[in-house]
């Protein structure tokens, strides 16, 4: 029953995945052509990311090394795209830190031991404190930005609180996921089932932010 669950929320959770994608085609002319092409970048990512280690699963495959190759790729996005939110409000090289600290975490845990054969479980955590520090700097920002007056009305509000709840969702789960993996195994599947609804909120959450985007 727990599997049945597991596998129709990976499913649902990848159909869900499209809709933001779909929407950000849909409004393409309405954004800004920079943010536009970073969160084309990042969906499609996101979207190839769930659809190979899906397949590669069915076969039998390891398929640990793409989330290696996931965590870099994404960190990188997450410092252009906050750069583009932040870039009165906070230094450039105040951004790169975490993601430098993320990127050489990543190489590291890939290349040591065959360490892509595993889950980069400390990069990840890494990747998490730096999209947490990031949506935190931006919602000091937009909470202080006097000339907005609806939060609710802007773009990076909803995209920013996606960001801090999925990223905080993961970074519960895999602080605890060891522990729980040797208790017993079969409790994975409840973790990864969270894993998934977290997964789905946060594209519908990215998808009302992506509508709300505008060039002005």
């Amino acid at each position: 029953m727990v599997e049945l669950l597991y596998d129709v929320l990976e499913n649902t959770s990848i159909a869900i995945s499209i809709v933001p994608l779909v929407i950000l085609i849909v409004r393409w002319k309405r954004a800004k052509a920079l943010s536009a092409w970073l969160f084309l970048t990042l969906l499609i990512i996101d979207l190839l990311t769930e659809l190979s280690t899906l397949i590669l699963a069915w076969n039998q495959i390891n398929n640990l090394f793409i989330w290696h190759i996931h965590a870099i790729f994404f960190s990188i996005l997450l410092l252009l795209i906050y750069r583009t939110y932040l870039r009165s409000n906070i230094s450039s090289f105040t951004l790169l830190i975490p993601n430098i600290i993320v990127c050489i975490s990543g190489l590291l845990e890939a290349f040591l031991n065959q360490g892509y054969l595993r889950a980069n479980t400390i990069t990840y955590l890494m990747l998490c404190s730096q999209a947490i520090l990031y949506s935190q700097l931006l919602f000091s920002s937009l909470i202080n930005d006097r000339q907005m007056k609806d939060l609710t009305r802007s773009s990076e509000f909803w995209i920013n609180a996606g960001m801090l709840f999925s990223f905080g969702t993961t970074m519960c789960l895999t602080l605890f996921e060891n522990y729980i993996f040797e208790i017993n195994t079969e409790l994975m599947y409840y973790t990864w089932s969270i894993q998934l609804v977290a997964n789905i909120i946060f594209h519908l959450v990215l998808a009302r932010g992506i509508w709300l985007m505008r060039r002005t």
